[in-house]
């Protein structure tokens, strides 16, 4: 009988111990060891944000806060911050049991197509501040189930249709530039031209025009952004920062670049018909804002 005791003095002993340990263990490990930030371990913490708001305030404050304290790697003084900063960015109802009962791969898919995939990021009317929630909303309106089809389609969440507004503004734009936008030669043979856009559209026309002009040296300045796209030739684009275009080199350009220029104007007056002058079609058809640095409107 005393063979097979369990609960014996000793055994008592051990398992207070073990307990013990646990609990100790669990209380300092995050301040031992900094969680991996590759892709599951971001992906276990955007799990947890997402749970922790269908249950509580507090729950997802802390989840934040051991995001920007663990894998960010601030000060428990600036994650504190940042996390009471943060709670206004969660602003969704969201179910718990959807997200528990979505895999990683399922989560790792959504934010991917809701985040990384649309153009809201090149619109200059938003602030970095807004673009940041409006990602979250979104990638918390894509974890919360209750809806059929794509989630960009469900357009009365007001998020999405704020975030397909602001990614319809902006390629409309791009696309306009694809036919309004005029080079000219300098006298290096490097093909210039200048825009004023509303947006940041030099990420959305790069490929355009490298694939259009893959043999030719050319730059595109973009005045409102003070921001280049540089292409050499045979080679794959790239945007400049920072940096300013040699005016002077800029404004001149080469004697068969002249000659192509006025041939061109010529042209565009002589197909002109005066008496079906409709100028309010014109501008409908050529909005103004695109017509400072086209070559037949100089």
């Amino acid at each position: 009988k005393e063979k097979f005791q369990i609960f014996t003095p000793k055994n008592f002993a051990i398992g207070v111990v073990i307990v013990a340990c646990v609990v100790i263990f669990s209380i300092l490990s995050p301040r031992f060891f900094k969680l991996n930030s590759s892709g599951d371990s971001n992906g276990d913490i955007r799990r947890n944000m997402v749970t922790a708001y269908a249950k509580s305030q507090a729950e997802l404050k802390m989840q934040l806060y051991t995001y920007y304290f663990n894998v960010v790697g601030q000060t428990e003084e600036e994650a504190q911050k940042d996390a009471e900063e943060g709670l206004g960015h969660y602003v969704m109802d969201l179910s718990d049991r959807t997200v528990s009962t979505m895999t990683d791969s399922e989560i790792s898919d959504i934010y991917s197509r809701l985040v990384e995939g649309g153009d809201i990021q090149n619109n200059s009317f938003v602030e970095p501040a807004e673009i940041t929630v409006l990602k979250d909303k979104l990638v918390a309106a894509g974890l919360s189930g209750g809806r059929q089809g794509a989630i960009m389609q469900n357009l009365q969440n007001p998020a999405v249709c704020r975030v397909f507004e602001l990614s319809r503004t902006t390629g409309n734009e791009a696309h306009r530039y694809f036919q309004f936008l005029r080079f000219r030669e300098l006298e290096s043979g490097v093909l210039f031209s200048e825009i004023r856009p509303e947006n940041h559209i030099l990420p959305l026309i790069g490929e355009h025009f490298s694939d259009r002009f893959p043999c030719e040296h050319f730059l595109i300045y973009d005045r409102t952004h003070r921001m280049f796209l540089a292409h050499e030739a045979y080679k794959q684009w790239v945007l400049v920062v920072g940096e300013e275009p040699d005016w002077e080199k800029a404004g001149k350009v080469s004697e068969k670049e002249r000659e192509i220029e006025q041939l061109w104007k010529g042209f565009c007056r002589s197909i002109a018909i005066e008496e079906r002058k409709n100028l309010n079609l014109q501008r409908q058809f050529l909005p103004m804002k695109f017509r400072e640095f086209m070559t037949e409107m100089r």
